[in-house]
């Protein structure tokens, strides 16, 4: 104890904004060099600590919500342990046949609104005691905070997706129990089939989910007065079902879903420039696909003035093979 004790007082207070949001998270490091910050999108730093290690936090929106222990299921041969109501992995591979073994440790805090991997990795050399053990690993979780509440108006959703999923958090590991009796109870609520399909496809339940997104974009679809975020609900229904058909070489079923994705961008065309220059790349997939060379040459053209950068893609791309044979084809490439 008194070991663990002497190196926390040698730490210090490391803090880290989340872009865009007044909330940072605190932690306390030993000897602590950042290499980077901001690294990207979910990455909040990156940096070393003392023994020769580095440290990284990513986060991530919990949009659906998971717990701890769910985001630390799916290691295989790691070592399970938990810091409080952390839960962590331990995972070592040899190098080789010499003296060299990698070392990974990952905690998961969770908040409400957020999830973290907060990773530290070394290497140590021989068969002596290596410079960072689990204990300097669980003090550094320990310490780990989250200062400051979001701005829920500048998450992605809109504020009745949050009030849903905080109800649908309070049940942890049975939330999916939770929500699918919602479903059955209000059978017109979009909401409530979208976030049953996130937690169904985040449990690789990709088929139950496609039906759960079906429903979301359907009663989204019969209304006519969508606010903006509830339009991205809708088009993460659609483009989320044209990806599983997508995957499964299902082309002429992946079809009406871009179509459906490119009618419900229309109006939206800055907002959601994403979704409708993907929808087109893969409409022209599609169409390459199914032996319709003329549509597919429309829909990559229109998604390559989308994203001009795409020609590359295009170019190297196997499943648009069927279009390279057209001279319109080469003179996309061209512009």
């Amino acid at each position: 104890m008194l070991l663990v004790a002497l190196a926390l007082s040698l730490a210090a207070e490391v803090k880290a904004p989340i872009p865009g949001q007044p909330v940072e998270i605190a932690l306390e490091l030993q000897d602590f060099r950042l290499v980077q910050d901001g690294v990207g999108g979910k990455t909040l730093l990156f940096g070393e600590i003392a023994g020769r290690a580095t440290i990284s936090v990513l986060h991530h929106e919990s949009a659906p919500y998971r717990t701890s222990q769910e985001c630390a299921d799916g290691w295989k041969g790691a070592k399970e342990f938990t810091v409080g109501d952390v839960h962590c992995i331990e995972k070592s591979e040899e190098v080789g046949k010499t003296d060299v073994k990698n070392t990974h440790f990952h905690a998961y805090p969770v908040t409400p609104d957020y999830a973290f991997d907060l990773h530290v990795s070394f290497v140590h050399v021989g068969k002596g005691k290596p410079e960072f053990t689990r204990a300097d690993f669980s003090a550094i979780v320990k310490s780990f905070r989250v200062l400051g509440q979001p701005d829920r108006a500048k998450l992605i959703y809109a504020l009745d997706y949050y009030a849903l999923r905080d109800e649908a958090a309070k049940n942890g590991r049975t939330q999916l129990e939770w929500i699918k009796a919602r479903c059955r109870e209000r059978p017109d609520d979009a909401l409530a089939h979208f976030y049953l399909a996130q937690l169904l496809e985040a449990s690789d339940k990709d088929a139950l989910a496609t039906d759960e997104y079906a429903l979301a974009a359907e009663r989204l679809e019969q209304r006519a007065d969508l606010q903006e975020k509830e339009v991205l609900v809708l088009l993460e229904s659609l483009d989320r079902i044209a990806w599983f058909r997508f995957t499964k070489g299902d082309y002429a079923g992946a079809m009406p879903y871009c179509q459906r994705i490119l009618g419900a961008s229309d109006q939206l065309e800055v907002a959601y420039k994403g979704f409708r220059q993907e929808a087109f790349y893969n409409l022209a997939i599609c169409h390459a696909q199914t032996k319709r060379t003329k549509e597919g040459l429309e829909s990559l053209r229109q998604a390559l003035a989308l994203e001009p950068k795409w020609k590359q893609r295009a170019s190297e791309d196997e499943l648009l093979e069927p279009l390279r044979s057209a001279p319109e084809f080469a003179e996309l490439m061209k512009r």
